[in-house]
């Protein structure tokens, strides 16, 4: 009777009716006879009249992960009680202009404000029906970069909530496993979504005048708002953020030799198994449907937009009397920058050289000149990375495998792995490519025996 609600994920993450597919439905001699519709309507029915036998007030959230679409919600709108709440995801199949080009967004993004035209065409109709619809988002992160506990682009944030008020939306779910670390995203959504309403410069001086001080407020959001502008810049695509290295940056290693697996199921740095993973190489699962210059470009130019902005927040570090929570708000910031100029590095360097491999002798020294610089940076960009990781042990910890996707330790590895491949490559400069060694296949480790002493050791991540 005390429940506040309830949330059903009623499609999409795990089997939750004999209706979730076609094949599963034919196991059932009951459901395999009725449409998908009537079965999924009276499933949430039955949830929505067991709540109400107990409670007037507590709320039934029906969450279609897969069916956000307008024409998939619909059909069956109609035939649900009155009192069930739709979450739809906010983002899902939408789309944004990046330098004028058309990007698709199927994933939570703060790469984006929103709303999805089916989100928004879906939430007007219910409106117009009587009916309450809420918005599902990640406010303080999402997974276009996950390893941080917040992304500060609270500008973005402001939008969203814009949108969603223009909508009729009443009620929002703002964080899913990673993002839920107090924060200013988490600060301005509170701020935004209730009376009185104000701008977002508005907002975001207010919140930043509050840890930052009067005097630099107007700063500070300057910052945010560069933040914010730079991270819009995303070519959005769940091939570079699952499957691609950002969320283990710059802890990602560098080999010249060719890796014989894949990170799998994506790469974070541990399998579900919780077994480390391979430093993954294959650039062509990463990018599509961009291509891998035009992803470099894209992480390059955020990462010098973002930096003006971090040169802001610098700025207003000085004489600061609450310092230490400050410079952890810098230190998240300042690890976001060099983890979009690590990825730029990581899809360069296995772009090139893969192509070292067919290039003539001629173009392999330009090759290995290149492959040498990046190297080099991407190991300056772990060393800074180091007095920020000791600041703040949320960053580089991602929530979704309970561990770190880069920490001192491994980013003392990497440093130490790549110092020998700057080394190989110095070499090659002098002396011409060893073939051989660009024709080597890294050996597959041999699991790690695991002894099962703690509650930690059980953990599988995405259950």
């Amino acid at each position: 009777p005390l429940l506040a609600g309830v949330i059903n994920i009623y499609k999409g993450e795990r089997t939750t009716t004999c209706w979730m597919s076609e094949k599963l439905v034919q196991s059932c001699p009951r459901c395999r006879t009725r449409p998908q519709v009537e079965v999924i309507a009276e499933d949430l029915n039955c949830f929505m009249e067991g709540i109400r036998q107990r409670s007037r007030t507590a709320k039934f959230l029906a969450w279609g992960y897969s069916g956000n679409r307008a024409s998939d919600f619909r059909p069956f709108a109609s035939r649900l009680h009155p009192d069930i709440i739709w979450l739809g995801n906010f983002e899902h199949d939408g789309e944004k202009q990046v330098h004028g080009r058309r990007v698709e967004v199927h994933e939570y993004s703060l790469s984006a404000v929103g709303p999805s035209k089916s989100f928004a065409t879906v939430a007007g109709s219910l409106a117009e029906a009587g009916r309450t619809a809420y918005a599902k988002l990640q406010i303080g992160n999402s997974y276009e970069l996950s390893s941080v506990p917040y992304l500060p682009v609270p500008a973005t944030v402001c939008d969203k909530v814009t949108a969603m008020r223009g909508l009729g939306v009443k009620g929002s779910m703002m964080s899913w496993i990673i993002g839920g670390y107090p924060s200013i995203q988490l600060k301005v959504a509170g701020e935004a979504c209730f009376a009185p309403t104000r701008t977002t410069d508005e907002t975001l001086r207010r919140v930043a005048a509050l840890s930052w001080g009067p005097d630099q407020a107007t700063r500070v959001a300057d910052a945010w708002n560069r933040f914010s502008n730079a991270f819009q810049l995303y070519l959005c695509t769940i091939n570079a953020f699952y499957f691609g290295p950002i969320t283990r940056c710059p802890g990602y290693h560098l080999h010249l030799e060719k890796e014989s697996q894949r990170a799998q199921p994506y790469n974070w740095g541990l399998t579900r198994e919780r077994v480390r993973q391979p430093f993954e190489d294959q650039v062509s699962r990463w990018v599509p449907p961009f291509t891998a210059a035009e992803m470099i470009d894209s992480f390059r130019e955020m990462g010098k937009l973002w930096d003006e902005g971090l040169s802001l927040l610098k700025a207003s570090l000085n004489g600061q009397p609450n310092l230490p929570e400050l410079r952890r708000q810098y230190a998240v910031a300042a690890a976001i920058r060099i983890q979009l100029d690590s990825m730029a590095n990581v899809i360069e360097f296995y772009t090139l050289r893969d192509q070292l491999r067919e290039a003539v002798a001629a173009d392999q020294a330009v090759l290995v000149a290149r492959l040498r610089d990046v190297v080099a940076n991407d190991i300056q960009l772990a060393r800074e990375m180091l007095p920020y990781v000791r600041l703040d042990c949320t960053i580089g910890f991602e929530s979704e495998i309970y561990d770190y996707s880069y920490s001192p330790a491994l980013l003392e590895e990497k440093i130490r792995h790549d110092s020998q491949t700057l080394m190989t490559l110095t070499k090659w400069e002098q002396n011409g490519v060893e073939a051989e060694v660009l024709a080597r296949i890294l050996p597959t480790p041999p699991p790690l025996p695991r002894v099962q002493t703690s509650w930690q050791d059980w953990l599988r991540w995405g259950d």
